[in-house]
């Protein structure tokens, strides 16, 4: 199973062990060779190429961070990153910092700045970072990917072997391609053939107008002139989900913003909410959120950071080309109440389906082929090993004591886990065995599950697993699920399901 959702604290400080580890790896004050007297370099030097590296070389970064070893020793890990907010926030793949004890960053000008990890997701080998300065810090503006063109120019900036802000050029030369990475399957991959090596991992792919569409995940093995990155669409819908600062709080703001928008455009207000009572709307435009400045959707999550239910934020917007201001009181994250303790049987109900599907279909409105009990999700156990079959389980999971919960599921096809109406993971669609997770906060007791799987063709999986912070990951089974008497449904099915870091 791949390791958790849930960072390890950072140290607050760097130990003497880091810095001799990172003294190894480079000059304590790194700089750029160029000549004495810039003015004196040729025009016909300063190619389109340098004058893209110029402007996007200091919002990247180099990351050393300590991390736990496999024989409990301390390790060195190398790979790069990018400032995505002035306010230090840094974009970086999920292995760059597994297992993280302590770190830095090293920026293009020299400096080492401490760094904590806020969030990461090992399913979709996405983290990030902040460090902090007492002054804001360049950034680099996060691209779309869904126009990229085969042929078009790219720039990779990162630390291939621990030599800091290294630049390769190359091409697109791959779009919508899917590769694995040691702890899972990855889709929505751009191939490039820019030259890229470890330590370049983290880093962006840049597009000729100096915009990133992409994270540097992956590089193909045996392969020369192939790598891979993230596509930069996929990590702009990932990130709210990942950070999720209302469930990791316990905070309620109540207003979405659209992830793939140019600005921190609000996509959505839930009725009754904090952000309605101080009068946002759908379609404004967030220009500051209590002391951060907003740029595009994800920033709302970072000017959530650190706060508590009850406190004011000032909010600066705008709507119809005229710039307002308002006070958001932040409230406390509502959550659904656990059911009342009723007769229970250990296990699950499910019920069986066939039919040749790309993504799950409404199981409500299908007759199922046969029902039964169980106490485990293993589709083997109720002889549902072949091919064009679909399985829905419903129940109840107790739940031990109020706290954020991550739940998995690990699929080849589809699937998907709700928890009351609340769409927890989506592992929907056609894919090999694959890793998605999500966040939910609940209250301790027991609260409706449901789990839905589907397999096409080929080989078939199904695992779900679940944690919290105090409680490592484990596989879902039969000691917490149980299954209420037949004529009391422990769910029902709805078709406006949001997913949980969204659903309030």
């Amino acid at each position: 199973m791949s390791r958790n959702l849930f960072p390890t604290r950072p140290g607050a400080r760097l130990t003497g062990l880091l810095l001799a580890g990172v003294l190894d790896v480079w000059p304590a004050r790194p700089s750029l060779v160029v000549a004495e007297d810039s003015a004196a370099v040729p025009e016909a030097r300063r190619t389109e190429t340098v004058r893209l590296i110029d402007r996007c070389l200091p919002a990247v970064v180099s990351i050393f961070a300590q991390v736990a070893g496999a024989d409990g020793k301390v390790e060195s890990r190398v790979g790069s990153g990018t400032i995505i907010h002035p306010a230090g926030f840094v974009l970086t793949n999920e292995h760059v910092v597994r297992d993280f004890r302590d770190g830095a960053v090293v920026l293009s000008d020299g400096r080492m700045l401490p760094m904590r990890v806020i969030a990461k997701f090992v399913h979709d080998d996405l983290a990030i970072v902040q460090v902090k300065n007492n002054t804001p810090l360049p950034t680099l503006v996060l691209g779309r990917s869904h126009d990229v063109l085969l042929g078009e120019p790219t720039l990779v900036i990162g630390s291939p072997g621990g030599l800091v802000h290294s630049v390769s050029t190359g091409i697109v030369s791959g779009v919508n391609r899917s590769t694995r990475n040691e702890s899972n399957f990855l889709p929505w991959m751009i191939q490039t053939s820019a030259a890229v090596s470890r330590g370049n991992s983290g880093g962006p792919l840049i597009n000729a107008v100096g915009e990133q569409i992409g994270v540097m995940a992956t590089i193909g093995n045996d392969l020369q002139n192939v790598s891979f990155a993230i596509a930069i669409d996929h990590v702009r819908e990932v990130l709210p989900k990942m950070l999720a600062m209302e469930q990791r709080h316990g905070i309620w703001l109540g207003a979405d913003c659209d992830p793939l928008a140019a600005a921190a455009f609000v996509s959505s207000i839930e009725a009754e909410s904090p952000a309605a009572r101080a009068g946002l709307q759908a379609g404004d435009e967030l220009i500051r959120v209590g002391e951060l400045e907003l740029f595009r959707g994800v920033d709302l999550q970072f000017a959530l950071l650190g706060h508590r239910a009850g406190e004011k934020l000032a909010v600066v917007y705008r709507r119809e080309g005229k710039e307002s201001a308002t006070t958001v009181t932040l409230g406390e994250l509502p959550l659904d109440e656990p059911l009342a303790d009723v007769e229970l049987e250990p296990g699950l109900q499910w019920a069986m389906y066939r039919g040749e599907w790309s993504e799950l279909p409404k199981f409500a409105e299908l007759a199922p082929e046969r029902t039964g009990h169980c106490t485990d999700l293993k589709p083997g156990s109720i002889g549902a090993e072949d091919e064009n079959v679909g399985i829905r389980w419903s129940g109840l999971i107790k739940i031990p004591a109020d706290d954020l919960y991550a739940f998995y599921t690990t699929s080849d096809d589809g699937s998907r886990l709700w928890i009351g109406e609340r769409l927890v993971v989506d592992n929907d669609g056609l894919h090999p065995a694959r890793e998605n997770g999500g966040l939910i906060r609940l209250r301790k007791g027991l609260h409706p599950l449901r789990i839905e799987y589907f397999e096409r063709s080929g080989a078939e999986f199904m695992e779900v697993a679940w944690e919290a912070a105090n409680m490592p990951k484990r596989r879902l089974d039969g000691d917490v699920l149980f299954s209420p008497p037949e004529d009391e449904p422990a769910d029902a099915d709805k078709s406006d399901e949001k997913p949980a870091d969204e659903a309030k």
